[in-house]
């Protein structure tokens, strides 16, 4: 049973750590929502069939860490991937071992669909992530023994079994709480600017190779209008705040399609997919146009924050660097032009 048990947690380990890296390939490619939950689905039917692979048996019951996967799913990546793995791997547990628990693992699956939304959405709004876990392991786990008790005796060997597995649920949550908090960090860290809370250098970098073959891309390139001297005149302290009011009046534009970074020092990019030129460069401009508004530190009586922008929208055939390149020059156009304007490489 132990070794069992460690292969189930190395499982699920290993899914926690797939889900990262698919989630951040998603990110980077700006793909629709809908195929990112779609592979989230199949990964997951997937990882539970493995699961099932490494049960152990019990007066023909099997055990395995199910339980924990759906408890994942449900408080991490939301219903609308946990609610059809669940239906497919009652299936899949009929494929593996077609007799009465199979049958009776479907109906108790489908209790669970009808069931566990509500049960989820309650917890949420009234316990920290790891305790909403254990509950919702111990809501799995106590409907499994009241199907049990429906259909056969519960053996005082099966009701132990299920006391352990509820006990080692517990235990991998509580490692895996600590795994799941260092990997958000070690990716927040890797990939989020910790000043203005977009996306760092680093991470456009990735967007760029990975959208390296895609067509209809947009690039801007963002420059804060005489931030040295702002920085020389009133201060760093000042200088952040202007860069974190910045990120935040950036950030509330993004959308699927739609994504800014800090590229460096208090100069920002957007990188737009699926581009519809006229209607996204008139989008970019109201932005700079409005930005004055919006970042104004409560100091500044006379003088405006304001930025520069270079746009380029990628011909057909043309390298994203080269764009790119192209969005640099038309910045520096904005900027010899007398800063505070939009300019549109053509």
């Amino acid at each position: 049973m132990f070794i069992n048990v460690l292969a189930n947690i190395s499982i699920i380990s290993l899914a926690i750590y797939l889900y990262f890296r698919i989630n951040h390939i998603f990110t980077l490619l700006h793909r629709p929502r809908w195929q990112k939950m779609s592979i989230f689905c199949l990964g997951e039917v997937i990882i539970g069939s493995i699961l099932m692979k490494f049960s152990f048996v019990v007066d023909n019951i099997h055990f395995d860490f199910r339980f924990l996967l759906i408890a994942l799913s449900f408080i991490y990546i939301g219903w609308r991937v946990t609610i059809p793995c669940i239906f497919l791997l009652s299936f899949t547990r009929i494929f593996i071992s077609a007799d009465w628990m199979a049958l009776s693992n479907l109906l108790y699956n489908l209790w669970l669909i009808l069931t566990l939304l509500f049960i989820t959405k309650w917890i949420k709004k009234r316990f920290l992530l790891f305790t909403q876990m254990n509950l919702l392991m111990l809501y799995i786990i106590f409907g499994a023994v009241i199907l049990q008790l429906i259909y056969q005796n519960l053996s005082f060997t099966i009701g132990k079994n299920y006391l352990l597995l509820l006990f080692w649920g517990m235990f991998a949550n509580l490692l895996l709480n600590f795994y799941i908090t260092d990997l958000t960090k070690i990716y927040t860290e890797s990939t989020v600017d910790s000043l203005t809370k977009l996306g760092n250098r680093q991470q456009f970098e990735q967007a760029i190779k990975a959208c390296r073959h895609q067509k209809d891309m947009l690039i801007a390139i963002i420059d804060i209008d005489y931030f040295k001297q702002i920085n020389d005149q009133f201060g760093h302290d000042t200088g952040d705040a202007i860069l974190q009011m910045a990120g935040q009046y950036l950030k509330q534009f993004e959308n699927k399609r739609r994504h800014f970074y800090r590229f460096g020092g208090e100069e920002f990019v957007c990188i737009i997919t699926q581009a519809k030129f006229e209607n996204d460069c008139q989008l970019l401009k109201s932005i700079q146009q409005q930005f004055t508004t919006y970042c104004q530190p409560h100091h500044f009586n006379d003088k405006q924050i304001t930025f520069s922008q270079g746009i380029a929208l990628q011909k057909e055939e043309e390298n994203l660097l080269k764009t790119f390149k192209r969005s640099d020059q038309a910045l520096y156009h904005a900027k010899q032009a007398g800063r505070n304007q939009t300019i549109i490489s053509k």
